[in-house]
């Protein structure tokens, strides 16, 4: 079988296809359907709708309730060794962890009140001196001469006119062209 000879075949079973009429009662059927999605009510997604949102409300409310505590941190200040310190050490307590047997309510926990901390005697407190600091201390103490003549105020700077001859060149000659 050639591919004209496959076209003829496939063009004739098509042509007869297209000449069958469809079953008896399809129209009426199709109606049928049609009047039946009519009726149905809308308030049906409403429904649907309402139940999504309330499981969803309880599922939140369920994650919230159940969550655990967290045990509160309390940020520090972090800074260089000192030579002198001017606050005594504070002392860091690890947080208390209580065995909770799976299913049992916890137990609600007040904390006592709270120790004021120590407070330093001036406000803002002094830094340490830095690095560079230290090292401007050491020298001022080796050599006051140079830091006194670093103190002193800057007098303006004074140049002295300076003159320059033109330059002489043997065997040149101003003025004339060659």
């Amino acid at each position: 079988m050639n591919g004209d000879e496959l076209d003829k075949l496939l063009d004739d079973a098509l042509a007869s296809y297209s000449r069958q009429e469809p079953r008896a009662g399809l129209s009426g059927r199709v109606m049928a359907r049609v009047q039946s999605e009519g009726e149905r009510s809308p308030a049906r997604w409403f429904i649907w709708a309402f139940a999504a949102a309330a499981v969803a409300c309880i599922v939140i409310a369920l994650a919230v309730w159940r969550r655990e505590p967290q045990p509160a941190t309390v940020a520090t200040r972090v800074s260089p060794p000192q030579e002198k310190s001017f606050a005594p050490p504070l002392v860091h307590a690890a947080p208390m962890q209580a065995v909770r047997q799976p299913g049992a309510r916890r137990p609600r926990v007040h904390s006592p009140a709270a120790q004021p901390l120590p407070k330093r005697e001036s406000l803002p407190s002094p830094d340490p001196p830095t690095v560079e600091e230290r090292t401007l201390l050491a020298f001022a103490q080796i050599a006051p001469e140079v830091v006194k003549w670093l103190q002193q105020p800057e007098k303006p700077l004074e140049i002295e006119a300076i003159t320059i001859r033109p330059l002489e060149i043997d065997g040149l000659s101003t003025g004339e062209n060659k």
